[in-house]
């Protein structure tokens, strides 16, 4: 029940600060790009939860290719799929059925180095919380390969 509080409140997170990158970005932002970023921003969680001992610019770089695919997939439903037209980069090459183009991936990349940190301090946060509500010994939860 822990772990599933951990990631519903990391993707809440998550989607809430993508959205408001996006309004001081483009001036706006669309529903669904909060489930979006609240699923990419989970997904680089559970890599970083997985990898603690990684560096940074390896999770940024996980980061940059786990947005990009599911901005192509997110892109491949909403967009095309569904029409709702709520991003395009056919302007921009190259691209990838307008959904993903490398320009943005360098952007993602860039982003995922603070998306990083903060996933580093809501860890610490959750292992702090856990262990001051007398919960389990919280290094099983953890209990990865210290091996690269």
């Amino acid at each position: 029940m822990r772990k599933t509080f951990e990631y519903l409140f990391t993707a809440a997170i998550g989607g809430v600060v993508y959205g408001a990158v996006e309004t001081l970005w483009r001036g706006y932002t669309h529903p669904s790009m909060i489930l979006v970023g609240g699923i990419c921003f989970l997904l680089i969680y559970i890599f970083r939860e997985k990898n603690p001992e990684r560096r940074v610019v390896l999770c940024a770089a996980v980061g940059a290719v786990i947005i990009t695919t599911v901005e192509f997939i997110s892109g491949c439903i909403l967009n095309l799929w569904l029409g709702l037209s709520v991003w395009s980069y056919r302007s921009m090459t190259p691209n990838l059925l307008g959904q993903i183009c490398p320009h943005y991936m360098a952007l993602w990349f860039l982003l995922s180095f603070p998306a990083t940190y903060l996933c580093d301090v809501i860890r610490n946060f959750a292992l702090t919380f856990h262990e001051s509500s007398g919960g389990a010994d919280s290094s099983s939860s953890n209990s990865s390969s210290s091996s690269p």
